[in-house]
């Protein structure tokens, strides 16, 4: 198995697989009912739907780095990284969706990449792509944590 076959089945296991750190992406979001995702419990900013507003943007922001989209970029203040409205259960089923395509448009990146691509820079950016593409990961599962928390406050 080679680096790239192994970030593929690192963010396989992450997103809908068993990963060494517990539950993954999809089997905690299948227990999230959508009564929840718009409860900020007292103390939280966020929401559980805000959070997969963010975790989908940053995957975008990933993906359209990796194909070489040098002059893409999120404003951290925008609301395409925190959009704090409340969603309708019609816009989180997509939101749903929207995640899950996204996974198969990293991993069709991903599948794209040779291991000597991994050292490249990113366009636009003073990072690798090994170190965007570890960070998105990291990212996801940093947010999952955040979501899973939030779901226990909730249903307590």
């Amino acid at each position: 198995m080679n680096e790239i076959d192994r970030i593929i089945a690192n963010a396989g296991d992450c997103f809908n697989g068993k990963p060494w750190y517990g539950t993954s992406t999809m089997t905690i979001l299948d227990m999230v009912s959508y009564s929840q995702v718009n409860i900020r419990p007292e103390g939280f900013s966020k929401s559980i739907a805000g959070l997969l507003r963010h975790m989908i943007a940053w995957r975008v922001f990933t993906i359209k780095k990796l194909k070489g989209l040098a002059d893409f970029n999120i404003d951290p203040e925008s609301a395409a990284n925190w959009d704090s409205s409340n969603v309708t259960e019609k816009e989180w089923k997509g939101l749903l969706k929207l995640l899950k395509k996204t996974q198969d448009a990293l991993v069709n990146v991903f599948e794209g990449m040779e291991a000597e691509n991994l050292t490249e820079g990113v366009p636009g950016s003073k990072y690798s792509r090994d170190y965007l593409i570890r960070g998105i990961i990291q990212h996801d599962v940093y947010h999952l944590g955040q979501i899973a928390v939030l779901k226990d406050i909730i249903e307590s």
